[in-house]
């Protein structure tokens, strides 16, 4: 249950020019953890929840990518313990509708176009959002949101399930993003362009540890 709903694919509304790989993959295996957040390299970075024995990682293919190319990235989301463990969900809305520019200001994300997987899915537990160079978040399909039901109870949505050590990892792989004139429904005729030659910003955001960011330029 867990591979079949905690990435999903990027559906045909975001159209292949915006998103051309999706790959989902699960394994098992031990990480040195450190709490926190914690930056590998340009290429990786991982933020540690200790409490709750789970970390997410970042990873971008290149730091530097020429234009008309896509940046793929690399979302993770690992079980650190040696046993099952049951995360809770934070908020019914998911992702949460806060985001972090490249100052470390609060903006919003609006109606989940601007981020990747697509929001809302049941049992999704990480996305990721792309920023411009001034700072403010780009859109990243063209999907209409949808109102998800996901067995929400008087006591909250279900947690999510992780066997001991796993590993639930997924490549985005991003050549652009979407231009719409409408404020109020971006996903409405909206028409996609190429990464412009600027350094962006990439953010990964879930529920249980701190955003962790990593950043690549198109020349």
């Amino acid at each position: 249950m867990i591979s079949a709903s905690l990435f999903i694919a990027v559906g045909e509304a975001t159209r292949t020019t915006t998103t051309t790989t999706t790959k989902t993959s699960i394994s098992t295996s031990t990480v040195t953890e450190t709490c926190g957040t914690i930056t590998l390299n340009s290429t990786e970075v991982s933020s540690t929840n200790c409490q709750l024995g789970v970390t997410v990682s970042l990873g971008i293919e290149d730091t530097a990518i020429s234009a008309g190319s896509n940046e793929t990235f690399q979302l993770s989301v690992h079980n650190d313990l040696d046993s099952n463990s049951s995360l809770a969900q934070e908020s019914a809305v998911l992702p949460p509708h806060i985001s972090i520019n490249i100052s470390n200001s609060i903006s919003s994300l609006r109606d989940g176009t601007d981020i990747l997987p697509l929001y809302p899915q049941c049992g999704q537990t990480a996305w990721i959002a792309v920023y411009n160079e001034f700072g403010l978040p780009v859109q990243l399909n063209d999907a209409t949101p949808t109102v998800v039901i996901c067995g929400q109870t008087s006591t909250g949505l279900p947690p999510i399930q992780f066997t001991p050590y796993q590993t639930l990892t997924q490549d985005i792989s991003i050549g652009g993003y979407w231009h719409s004139s409408n404020a109020t429904a971006p996903w409405e005729d909206a028409t996609f362009a190429q990464f412009v030659p600027v350094q962006y910003t990439v953010i990964a955001l879930d529920q249980w540890t701190l955003p962790i960011m990593l950043n690549f330029t198109v020349a």
